[in-house]
């Protein structure tokens, strides 16, 4: 993903996600900062719901890796995330302004995910349908993933 820094800046930002039943250990943290470096991030953070392992943290402050645990809401939390900003962009595109609606699932309180495929056909703004995502990647020359 990618992130603004307070000073403008974009950077890449990998983030690893574990919903484990115990804390994340130090061969997790160790992992996610290979691929930092290999993969030439900016920055790396690591999301738990159970917690750290001391040698874990110790790998996170060693190798500035943020760390986050996600827990249930309490009264006098904060600062809160404000907003949260998703950019799509579509190469070679011939379109000056278009508009993504998306569905949510009620049984999804709090989330929303959602999904792109080469099949889902795209609107004008007017609602008249247009192409497929997969018809303006093709015809962008990008290369479409295999599933």
């Amino acid at each position: 993903m990618t992130a603004t820094h307070p000073d403008g800046s974009i950077q890449r930002l990998l983030v690893e996600c574990k919903d484990w039943s115990k804390e994340v250990g130090k061969g997790t943290l160790d992992a996610l900062v290979g691929v930092r470096d290999q993969a030439g991030f900016d920055a790396a953070m690591a999301v738990t719901t159970k917690g750290f392992t001391s040698d874990a943290v110790d790998v996170a402050v060693d190798e500035n890796v943020a760390m986050v645990i996600l827990r249930e809401h309490k009264k006098g939390d904060g600062p809160f995330v404000m907003e949260i900003a998703v950019e799509v962009a579509i190469p070679d595109t011939t379109y000056e302004s278009w508009d993504l609606a998306i569905e949510t699932d009620s049984q999804r309180k709090g989330e929303l995910v959602f999904e792109l495929t080469s099949e889902d056909q795209l609107r004008h703004l007017d609602g008249t349908p247009a192409e497929t995502l997969g018809e303006i990647l093709a015809a962008s020359g990008t290369p479409l993933p295999r599933r």
